[in-house]
């Protein structure tokens, strides 16, 4: 039974998400507070963090990285009141899984959670079979010019720099690189990431590919994701002789 860390000083919000989650059987835990949140999570071990940003003591963005500091691998989802988008770019960059912004229904909640979780324990399990020495399902490098990712140590490189992509970053990288040239449909992608029948909003998308292009730019000039308007979106093939 997945534990869940349910961070948010509105107890009334808690009562509701709480309620909702044990239905589901989740098992969860609350803090109303952001330094209640780290003990916490040091002492319960959530398998997953729902974490508000906007806390008393700490903000959530603090939580998180601290969090991140000792934790790279336990999902977090931020939920925010404001719809403003620096506070989900700084949330990504700090190593969110994703988020949700209230008021929000509980049907849409539960999807987010659901397909963290999957994602979370593809990523686990590849990890696992790594470190146990075992065959894992894909290995070998795929390579577009100076854009390298290896699969077997889920890495990836630009003109041989390491760039830290988040789990769900990497996950939309090597879906990208496995349709190299090849248009691919937003929903196409939203399914393949999230999962299908996901309710994410469709912002969320187009935030985690901007930061993918951000962190790709760092080190390249070469524009690998292009926007097909009114389609989605393709990866450009990069002559290895491409200046």
């Amino acid at each position: 039974m997945p534990k869940i860390l349910i961070v948010e000083d509105n107890e009334g919000i808690v009562s509701f998400v709480k309620s909702e989650l044990e239905l589901e059987d989740f098992e969860t835990c609350v803090a109303l507070d952001g330094r209640t949140a780290l003990e916490m999570f040091a002492r319960e071990k959530p398998d997953l963090v729902l974490l508000d940003i906007m806390l008393p003591e700490l903000s959530g963005l603090e939580v998180l990285r601290r969090i991140r500091k000792h934790d790279e691998d336990t999902p977090v989802i931020l939920v925010t009141a404001r719809d403003e988008t620096d506070d989900k770019v700084t949330g990504l960059n700090l190593g969110s899984d994703d988020y949700i912004t209230k008021p929000f229904k509980i049907e849409e909640l539960l999807a987010r959670i659901q397909a963290v979780l999957r994602r979370t324990e593809k990523i686990k399990k590849l990890s696992e079979s790594m470190k146990n020495g075992e065959k894992v399902p894909e290995t070998g490098e795929r390579r577009n010019g100076e854009l390298l990712l290896k699969q077997n140590s889920m890495e990836v490189f630009v003109k041989n720099a390491k760039i830290e992509l988040s789990k769900t970053e990497y996950l939309l990288l090597n879906f990208f690189m496995e349709n190299i040239g090849s248009v691919i449909e937003r929903d196409k992608l939203v399914d393949k990431v999230w999962g299908e029948n996901h309710a994410t909003n469709p912002n969320n998308l187009d935030i985690f590919i901007s930061q993918l292009r951000k962190k790709i730019r760092e080190h390249s000039d070469f524009e690998y994701i292009a926007t097909v308007r009114g389609v989605g979106f393709k990866m450009e093939k990069q002559s290895v002789n491409e200046e």
